[in-house]
C-alpha cells in the first residue's frame, strides 16, 4: 500500500565528506522511489562528499529517526544505495532507528541488518 503523505527528505551537509540526509513521514514503495533517486542523485554528483578528511571515507547518512512507518519495500531502496555508495567509495551509514528496535517488525529488523549491520544510534 502506498501512502497518500509525501516522505519529507531534507539534506545537509555538517562537515566536509559527509552528507546526512534526514527521512520524516511513511517509508513506504512509493515514497522509498523519492528517497532512492535522491541517494542516487547525491552519489552521482559527490561533490557534497568531495574534501572528506585525509585518508578518511567519506559518509552517506540516512537518519531514518522522524520515519512514523516502514515498509519493507520502501526499506529496500537502502540497499540498492548501499551497493551504488560502495561503487564509489562512500560508507552509507542508516540513522536513528536503534531505538525503535525492539517495536519493529522482525521483517523490518531485517532488511536493515542486511543494509547497515552496525546501525548508528
Amino acid at each position: 500500500m502506498t501512502s497518500v503523505l509525501p516522505v519529507q527528505l531534507s539534506v545537509e551537509v555538517p562537515g566536509s565528506g559527509t552528507v546526512l540526509v534526514r527521512v520524516a513521514g511513511d517509508l513506504d514503495a512509493g515514497n522509498g522511489t523519492r528517497l532512492l533517486r535522491l541517494l542516487d542523485d547525491l552519489l552521482r554528483d559527490s561533490s557534497a562528499l568531495a574534501g572528506g578528511p585525509a585518508g578518511g571515507r567519506r559518509r552517506l547518512v540516512v537518519d531514518l529517526r522522524d520515519v512514523r512507518s516502514f515498509e519493507c519495500r520502501g526499506l529496500d531502496v537502502l540497499r540498492h544505495a548501499r551497493h551504488r555508495a560502495a561503487t564509489v567509495g562512500v560508507d552509507l551509514v542508516v540513522d536513528g532507528v536503534e531505538d525503535r528496535r525492539p517495536v519493529l517488525p522482525g521483517r523490518v529488523l531485517a532488511l536493515l541488518d542486511s543494509v547497515a549491520p552496525a546501525l548508528a544510534g
